[in-house]
């Protein structure tokens, strides 16, 4: 199983240079340096690479704080595996 809120926290720490164990579920963009509009860009592209999934603008406008990135990743990933199951 993918640990995704361990992924996106690596993920956020490497493209913005914070450690790992300053990042939390509530942790917004200002609050780690260097998250601005473009940083934001390529945050989403990385982690569309890393676990495989799309994150549409209107998703991407609405994501208030990590723990909702997380979670619309997670919702992603369960969305595609059950679609894989009804396959089989």
């Amino acid at each position: 199983m993918i640990d995704v809120e361990q992924g996106v926290y690596e993920t956020i720490s490497a493209t913005f240079g914070g450690r790992v164990s300053d990042l939390g579920r509530d942790t917004l963009a200002p609050d780690v340096d260097g998250w601005d509009s473009l940083g934001h860009v390529t945050l989403l592209m990385l982690l569309e690479r890393r676990f495989g999934v799309q994150i549409g603008d209107d998703d991407s406008r609405r994501l208030e704080c990590v723990g909702a990135l997380i979670d619309l990743i997670e919702a992603q990933l369960a969305r595609k595996a059950d679609a894989a199951q009804g396959q089989v």
